[in-house]
């Protein structure tokens, strides 16, 4: 392939809750083992299968913390209601040093499932994120604050858990829209995208760039983070089939997004107002089938090695740094040949550059 000069590339996959913790951290010693930088998870009160299981990711990532000693451990991404940022500071900083400075804090706007049922607070979500994200910071400093915010007030207020030896848990910002890309260019450590073709990354990057340099930042020291729906296997069809379903029930989640390619279905499965009903994992689904397979193919990274290899070039090129995979029911084959020949290839041309 004809790359342009790369940066180091990584490869991240966000974990699902697993058969049992023992699974999850035998799969973490295989994220390792196999080059992986880092194992994200949800934060979620819900899933949207009605009988499901949805555990609180930050205990979860602590044990894997005690079993690996180079993974990093990041939330993807918790949002900024269901907890004070307070205890946000001190959680992630706990986790943080148990960890030894292997944490990563993704935060986004939130979602209606996790908050509306129990009528937690959900407005001014971009502002809000925002004043969480500046409070974060200013309790990380260990330093006695006093803070008037919109929504938060600080008396005199410090934290005794601080991130371990460096000032900052680095915060991913999972931006999707024009303000929030804002504040991942102006304050974010990362910024998290999805669903995005690499034409449209780039156009978006720009903006997370622009940001970053009107606050005198260097954008290049932001991590810039494709959350790509994805499957790698010997059967390039079979690997696009999985892939595509994932892309294509996600796309009823947020029907704006689908609009940037033309299409449109209906919102009645918008995350802005869905909610967990007994059968809400069957109308996703259903309304899914609305969604075509080629828009499903422009956002998603699947089918063979190949095909996937000469697919993350495409985003590397726009700007990607860092691919973080949710693999789905292939996730063991992908990840055993993303580890096993995907990273390794982008290792060495990474040597060779």
């Amino acid at each position: 392939m004809n790359l342009v000069r790369l940066m180091k590339v990584k490869f991240s996959v966000q974990l699902g809750r697993g058969a049992s913790i023992y699974d999850l951290i035998q799969t973490a010693v295989l994220l390792e083992k196999r080059g992986f930088d880092t194992a994200w998870f949800a934060d979620h009160l819900v899933t949207l299968d009605r009988n499901g299981k949805c555990l609180d990711p930050w205990p979860i990532m602590a044990a894997l913390a005690t079993h690996t000693s180079h993974l990093s451990l990041g939330s993807m991404v918790t949002d900024p209601f269901r907890r004070h940022p307070a205890v946000l500071a001190q959680t992630s900083a706990t986790n943080d040093w148990i960890s030894s400075g292997r944490m990563k804090l993704g935060i986004g706007a939130g979602e209606a499932m996790n908050t509306v049922p129990f009528n937690i607070p959900w407005d001014h979500r971009i502002r809000r994120l925002e004043e969480t994200i500046r409070v974060l910071r200013l309790l990380w400093t260990g330093q006695t604050v006093d803070f008037e915010g919109e929504f938060f007030k600080l008396d005199k207020a410090f934290i005794q858990a601080l991130p371990h030896n460096r000032s900052s848990v680095p915060i991913y910002v999972a931006a999707n829209s024009p303000n929030s890309r804002k504040i991942a260019g102006a304050m974010g450590d990362g910024w998290i995208a999805e669903l995005l073709s690499p034409e449209e990354y780039r156009k978006d990057l720009e903006e997370v760039t622009s940001a970053a340099k009107a606050v005198g930042r260097n954008p290049d020291e932001l991590d810039v983070t494709y959350h790509v729906l994805s499957a790698i296997s010997e059967n390039s069809s079979a690997a696009k089939s999985a892939a595509h379903q994932m892309v294509k029930e996600m796309f009823t989640y947020w029907p704006k997004q689908l609009e940037r390619y033309g299409y449109r279905i209906s919102d009645r499965c918008d995350w802005n107002r869905l909610l967990v009903e007994e059968n809400s994992i069957g109308e996703v689904r259903k309304l899914s089938h609305d969604v075509p397979d080629e828009v499903a193919e422009i956002v998603t990274i699947s089918g063979s090695i190949d095909e996937c290899t000469e697919r993350i070039a495409q985003y590397v090129k726009v700007g990607v740094r860092h691919f973080a995979f949710s693999f789905g029911s292939t996730r063991d084959e992908s990840m055993k040949l993303m580890g096993g020949k995907i990273i390794p290839y982008f290792n060495e041309l990474f040597k060779a550059d």
